[in-house]
């Protein structure tokens, strides 16, 4: 500490500190009392002690020392203590060189164990007091207040049993004040005495010191000769001067908790959302199924349900608390609770620890500090509702501050609710608390500290020591009672189009967890946009936590997400990857979709009872005026455009389950790839999934957009374990337009386990009336891509599938059926117009000129005519080509003539094939085989280095397309 730093010798800290402070030592002691004071030749010889041995004694004190240069605090504290007289005894000695016979009065220093709820001894006995009056001694008289104390806690009493103040002030100034003078002190130069409030004082003009004492005299309960309240302010002159002020006062007992006044009991439960998290984790995930888990307080953020299970007085041993910063004995009157933490996999609150210290007082100090108690569990979570400002001003002073890493301090002492901070103005340190003064329970606790902990480093696969920022943040639930109208165990469809992708998507609802942000930074950091006035930055949500997995469509099964490397996966060796288990939905009473949701995948779900009407709903979609200049909010749907790009995007949900059921259009996103912001296209929507039974299952469609069109669906399986899922739309979920005609409506489905099927799949659709089927044709097309180095289009269907299509005038409806072979996965598109249908072209023959042998390798390819061909493709091979999947790249396209010129081909065997394309497929012709020469190969001329740059550029093109469309 300053002040022992300050110090020049022990001498002083003996002579003077251990003095000022008389309770500061400790002791045990065992001895028969002699209350009766040895007096010789003097008037009076009835002089004794007032206590007797056994007699307990207890005294509150308050010690503050500061440099008396500057005034700056060097330490302060409360205390009490507790004395047992141990011993009265009669002492010989020779003093100025003549036997003086005195009487010592000893004390034991005691303190109370809670362990086993009684008094027992701190340390050794010591000297409280000696007094002897002999008129043929030298020097009369004499008084010690013991070993160096300023403060005389006993005086003797005369046979009168009162003090005799004359004396006694005359005495104390002589033989005890001036003994403290020759060690650097001046005489007292002033002091006196007040016999009807029973006090003393002594005074030091000069230095400006002085003591007060009164004592129990002429009370009528007690008049013992026993200190009632000493007060001393005293400069120590040695050194650099030390300020030290003390004031001690006798109290009837050792209940130091009997002042303090909790606002809750035995069985209140209290809700906290509650983050915690070190700057260096890797992983933020809120749920159990993580290989690299420690259990619950590892967790960023959760919830955690406080029960009060009992209160109990408890001694601590407190560093910090006395002169020497030793650990001292001190009592606090605890609050324990019994604490749960949300576990997500039972949907429930789950113990994890009995009877914790959430908060402990005494009449000194409104919470505990610096204990050497080892122990886990929450910080500090509730204050006696009578505790003051000045009660934390004191016990947060400077220097406690320092020790804790603080330099400041604020209070906001309101007359519901008391705020304190402490904080590093130059470090990370800082703690923040909001206290409710009705029940003292903590409504919201921040800490950030600097800490060192050992991390695994996934990369390395080693154990580091890191410094780490500790972030621990509890709140109150407030913000995050959110109903979600969904359980666990619930399974959900979506399917997703963006760019050229396409996937289905199936959710299963694991639990409901928490997550944690810090909103204000987010909005400002990643959309440059303020924080909705009235909100705070720090926010809790609560979230819907769920496995989400992907359609296989080579593997015909739903595959998982998987955790990615580094983030907790892979898996321990010879076991794959964990399964992501995400957030499909996060909202609070500020946000019905929280924002950081925007950054990741589309909001799947809503809370019960959300309205497009209601602020936190539109307070997301306010955020997209950067995007666009008209936003529209109804009953249940938002429609955003933005007129200068001629962009837009539709979102809607269901009132009844807050399911998302559509979200659609244009995203307006940061493309890393180009280093710029652009458009992107995407839909995503909800999809309905009825199971299939061993019989035929008739099944009627319902869609909430295509309401004036009736579809019945006919499904046959010969085995439990299928499932048809489909989603009926209105709008178009690709942006891409259909071939001819209008939109009608579109349809997604998919079987899964399609070997259980035993029939073609039949649909029976009603027409509304407005449209006639006897004047106006349907149109149908299927989404699909070639291969993977082709875009996705709409695609026509061939002439027998019109043919196969069964009219029911009368009624304006059709039945069509769906062959049960392959996977069945598709999107169609169903159209009207007045138009006949365009369908695969037909068949058609190539035929060419050339010789056989062909002599110069230079011929005409000619074909007959494709009915419904939008243009020709010419392919060559040195195979014959029978299927479109052996197609390469061809070497003449977009042909519209019906021949082609080849010239130069060198000798060999070549074979030829011309595609006949529309949207509606692709045709073949015959493969025609040209033998040029002899028939022997030999390379064409640039054929191999027009392949490579064919495929070249277009693989490049794909290439560039995709990074556009990330």
């Amino acid at each position: 500490m300053k002040y022992l730093r300050k110090i020049k010798c022990l001498t002083l800290i003996i002579a003077i500190i251990i003095p000022m402070m008389m309770v500061f030592s400790s002791f045990i002691t065992n001895a028969k009392a002699d209350t009766d004071i040895p007096v010789d030749n003097y008037s009076d010889n009835g002089w004794h002690w007032g206590v007797d041995v056994g007699d307990l004694l207890y005294f509150e004190g308050e010690t503050i020392i500061s440099d008396a240069v500057t005034g700056n605090l060097i330490n302060q504290y409360k205390e009490l203590k507790i004395m047992n007289v141990s011993s009265i005894v009669n002492v010989t000695e020779i003093v100025s060189n003549k036997t003086l016979v005195y009487s010592q009065l000893n004390i034991t220093m005691m303190y109370y164990n809670s362990t086993f709820d009684a008094l027992v001894p701190l340390g050794d006995s010591v000297v409280a007091a000696e007094f002897a009056l002999n008129s043929s001694h030298p020097d009369k008289y004499h008084y010690s207040a013991g070993d160096y104390n300023l403060l005389p806690l006993f005086l003797p009493l005369n046979s009168s049993g009162v003090i005799e103040w004359d004396n006694l002030t005359t005495i104390l100034n002589e033989t005890l004040y001036s003994y403290y003078a020759q060690m650097g002190f001046n005489n007292f130069d002033e002091k006196g005495f007040n016999s009807t409030d029973d006090s003393f004082w002594f005074r030091n003009s000069t230095d400006g010191y002085h003591i007060d004492l009164s004592y129990y005299n002429s009370y009528p309960t007690v008049n013992n000769g026993t200190l009632k309240e000493g007060k001393t302010s005293a400069i120590a002159p040695f050194g650099d001067p030390i300020e030290i002020n003390v004031t001690i006062t006798q109290v009837f007992d050792f209940n130091i908790t009997d002042e303090i006044v909790w606002g809750v009991d035995v069985g209140d439960e209290f809700i906290y959302d509650f983050a915690n998290k070190y700057d260096n984790d890797q992983n933020n995930q809120t749920y159990e199924a993580d290989y690299n888990a420690d259990g619950p307080r590892d967790k960023f953020a959760t919830e955690l349900k406080i029960v009060i299970s009992k209160f109990n007085d408890t001694t601590y041993w407190i560093e910090g608390n006395d002169f020497f910063n030793t650990s001292t004995p001190i009592v606090f009157q605890g609050v324990y609770a019994d604490i749960y933490f949300w576990n997500i996999s039972q949907n429930a609150f789950v113990l994890e620890q009995s009877d914790i210290r959430i908060g402990a007082a005494n009449n000194f100090y409104p919470f505990v500090f610096s204990d050497n108690e080892s122990r886990e569990g929450p910080p500090l979570l509730i204050l006696p509702v009578n505790s003051m400002q000045s009660d934390f001003e004191f016990f947060l002073h400077d220097v406690r501050l320092q020790q804790m890493g603080f330099d400041s301090l604020n209070f906001n002492w309101g007359t519901n609710i008391v705020e304190f901070s402490m904080w590093n103005s130059t470090g990370p340190n800082l703690v923040r608390v909001k206290t409710n003064r009705t029940t003292g329970m903590i409504m919201s606790y921040l800490q950030k500290s600097m800490e060192f902990r050992e991390e695994y480093d996934n990369y390395t696969n080693t154990w580091k020591n890191e410094t780490s920022i500790h972030f621990m943040y509890l709140e109150l639930k407030n913000m995050t009672y959110i109903d979600w109208a969904i359980d666990v165990g619930e399974v959900f469809y979506f399917k997703q189009f963006g760019g050229e992708h396409e996937v289905e998507i199936r959710v299963t609802v694991l639990g409901f967890g928490y997550f944690f942000d810090n909103i204000s930074f987010y909005l400002e950091e990643f959309l440059g946009l303020p924080l909705p006035t009235g909100q705070p930055g720090l926010q809790f949500f609560s979230v819907v936590m769920g496995l989400v997995e992907h359609w296989d469509r080579e593997l015909e099964a739903w595959v998982p997400e998987f955790v990615p490397d580094g983030l907790g996966g892979p898996g321990p060796a010879g076991l794959p990857p964990p399964p992501m288990i995400r957030h499909i939905a996060a909202a609070n009473k500020y946000w019905a979709i929280a924002p950081p949701m925007l950054g990741g995948n589309p909001p799947m779900l809503l809370p019960n009872g959300t309205t497009g009407l209601d602020p936190e709903f539109q307070n997301l979609f306010d955020l997209m005026g950067f995007m666009f200049d008209d936003i529209q909010y109804g009953l249940n749907w938002a429609s955003f455009s933005n007129t200068t790009a001629g962009t837009y995007m539709y979102y809607n949900f269901s009132l009844s389950t807050g399911m998302t059921t559509l979200l659609h259009g244009w995203s307006y996103r940061f493309d890393y790839y180009f280093g710029h912001f652009d458009w992107y296209f995407f839909s995503f929507y909800n999809e309905t999934s009825v199971p299939l039974f061993p019989t035929l299952n008739t099944i009627t469609l319902q869609s909430l957009w295509v309401l004036d069109v009736l579809i019945t669906a006919e499904i046959s399986v010969s085995a439990p374990g299928a499932q048809f899922i489909y989603a009926l739309n209105a709008i178009n979920p690709v942006n891409e337009p259909i071939p001819m005609g209008d939109d009608l409506f579109y349809l997604d489905i998919k079987i899964t386990n399609h070997s259980l099927l035993t029939a073609n799949i039949s649909f029976d659709i009603t027409i509304p009336s407005s449209i006639d089927l006897s004047t106006e044709y349907l149109y149908f097309f299927g989404w699909h891509k070639d291969s993977d180095t082709t875009s996705p289009e709409w695609g026509g269907v061939p002439q027998d599938f019109y043919d196969s299509i069964v009219y029911d005038y009368g009624t304006n409806s059709l039945t069509l059926e769906i062959p049960m072979e392959g996977p069945i996965m598709m999107l169609i598109a169903v159209g009207y117009g007045t138009e006949p249908p365009v369908t695969e072209p037909v068949n058609f023959t190539l035929t060419s000129d050339a010789g056989n042998p062909d002599s110069d390798g230079s011929f005409m390819l000619s074909w007959t005519e494709s009915t419904g061909a939008e243009s020709y493709l010419v392919y060559v091979s040195n195979v014959c080509i029978t299927d479109i999947s052996e197609l390469l790249i061809p070497i003449a396209s977009d042909i519209t003539d019906l021949n082609y010129s080849i010239t130069g081909l060198p000798n060999s065997t070549y074979y030829f094939v011309v595609v006949a394309h529309n949207f509606a497929g692709d045709t073949l012709s015959n493969c025609l085989e040209v033998i040029v020469g002899s028939g022997e190969n030999e390379e064409i001329p640039g054929y191999n280095l027009l392949i490579i740059l064919v495929a070249f550029v277009s693989v490049t093109a794909i290439i560039i397309k995709k990074r556009r469309k990330q």
